[in-house]
């Protein structure tokens, strides 16, 4: 069974379906849809956690935006860019990186469709990541609801092909790939999730940056105590 998606830069592609998907009705309709997936991508899960990458060695910026997590990133960027809850950095050469801190407070129809949910923020990436279509759905209606929406996400990491990743280092994982497509700049991209503090999901995405250095900011991430939004 093909899913359709609206023609729309996989750049943007998470904001702006995590916003539709938040609306009851499509998550019921994508519930019932995902239930009958037999593309490949419904059915893939992230590689087994490996060890946490090499950090970064060249010079670099603390960034303590996210509630959960710190990070440092490559200095010598010449441009920042603001917009909403997603901190992007442009640096020589079109090389870009993008930090995007997730949580239900960002998508008020989510969190206003699962009040009732037992499942976090982290409890939902790690479904995305180590969880298929075929699984057991819960029984709770609003897990329910918060189920199918980390599942849908599969096909923004999966579709393609390309190995997901994994690492973990005490209560951070890391789950991450690299892909290039013809005629396209090397993507690279990341969830990150800190397990002590739940409600928070730090993004990383990167274009025309090698896959050894996107890890290696990876590599760079510290635990931060976060309160409860």
């Amino acid at each position: 069974m093909r899913f359709w998606v609206p023609a729309i830069s996989m750049f943007f592609i998470f904001i702006a379906c995590t916003t539709v998907l938040a609306d009851i009705d499509e998550l019921q309709k994508v519930g019932n849809r995902l239930q009958k997936c037999e593309e490949k991508w419904c059915v893939s899960v992230a590689q087994p956690p490996s060890t946490w990458p090499s950090p970064l060695k060249s010079d670099s910026i603390l960034m303590e935006e996210h509630p959960a997590i710190e990070i440092n990133i490559p200095a010598g960027f010449i441009r920042i860019r603001r917009t909403g809850y997603l901190l992007m950095f442009t640096y020589p050469h079109n090389k870009i990186l993008f930090l995007e801190e997730i949580s239900k407070e960002a998508f008020p129809k989510l969190l206003e469709n699962t009040k009732n949910t037992k499942m976090t923020m982290a409890d939902a990436a790690h479904a995305t990541f180590t969880k298929t279509t075929k699984d057991k759905v819960p029984d709770c209606p609003d897990d329910k609801k918060f189920w199918y929406w980390a599942m849908f996400f599969k096909m923004v990491f999966f579709e393609n092909g390309s190995p997901v990743f994994s690492s973990k280092k005490d209560s951070l994982t890391a789950y991450y790939f690299s892909e290039k497509r013809n005629g396209g700049p090397v993507i690279n991209e990341a969830a990150i999730i800190n397990d002590n503090s739940p409600d928070y999901i730090l993004k990383l995405k990167s274009a025309n940056m090698s896959y050894e250095e996107f890890r290696s900011i990876i590599g760079t991430i510290k635990e931060a105590k976060a309160m409860k939004p």
